[in-house]
């Protein structure tokens, strides 16, 4: 899947750049997270996962 959009990227003379990202797939909005911030997310039947980052 990346791989085909970075070709389709390139034949319209485009190409990724150093600190582009790439979402090959959310089920969230993506979010800029800051040092010592704590990001949780709570999926339905499956639980929750949290992590703060250095």
């Amino acid at each position: 899947m990346a791989t085909r959009s970075v070709a389709q990227l390139a034949a319209n003379g485009k190409r990724l750049k150093p600190n582009d990202v790439v979402a090959t797939g959310s089920c969230t909005t993506i979010l800029q997270v800051l040092p010592e911030q704590h990001l949780a997310v709570y999926f339905e039947l499956l639980g929750q996962v949290g992590r703060v980052f250095a």
